[in-house]
């Protein structure tokens, strides 16, 4: 979600257009900012129970912040990537069409590392925390693995369009995200 004025229901709207934008790095950035609202709540319905509950509440803040960056991010991306086309007809040549088709690649793999960063944070939750929201909890960690994995994925098949020297290091970067986002399990 790009602004703070639309409304949920006019965004998914906007997904289900005929459009390229939003797709889906922008909907799982917008799961991941979703998980991390819901571990943001747990974390503070659980000072008194967690001694760190507003550091924990302040770090799942700060993931939600920057999952809704990366939503609009992505949908930057893919309108510099398809610029004036509702379906998507292709980037032309050229420097600019490199630089988006690297960034396609880049706003993923940063959905994969801010997941990875606020698992460890809704595990703690859900096994520490007020044992009344261990299902937020739970389903919070559900949707901040499923929308890592998704954004995995979107790179996995982003990175194609990349010379073979930078696809090799977003790939790297990706393996490394996602061994962070298992140690996090």
């Amino acid at each position: 979600m790009t602004g703070s004025d639309i409304r949920l229901g006019d965004w998914l709207d906007a997904v289900a257009d005929r459009s390229a934008t939003p797709g889906g790095g922008a909907v799982a950035a917008v799961a991941l900012a979703a998980a991390a609202a819901l571990g943001a709540m747990v974390a503070r319905f659980s000072v008194g129970v967690i001694g760190d509950a507003d550091s924990l509440a302040s770090q799942a803040d700060a993931v939600r912040r920057h999952a809704l960056e990366l939503a609009a991010a992505d949908e930057a991306v893919v309108s510099a990537l398809y610029p004036g086309t509702a379906g998507g007809a292709g980037a032309g040549q050229g420097r600019a069409a490199q630089e988006a088709a690297r960034r396609a690649a880049e706003v993923p793999l940063e959905i994969v590392r801010a997941g990875a960063a606020l698992t460890p944070v809704l595990r703690r939750l859900r096994g520490d925390g007020n044992q009344r929201l261990a299902g937020d909890a739970q389903v919070a960690l559900e949707l901040a693995e499923a929308s890592a994995r998704a954004a995995a994925a979107l790179v996995r098949i982003d990175v194609h369009s990349l010379g073979a020297p930078e696809r090799a290091t977003v790939l790297s970067s990706l393996s490394s995200a996602e061994a962070a986002l298992r140690a996090a399990r």
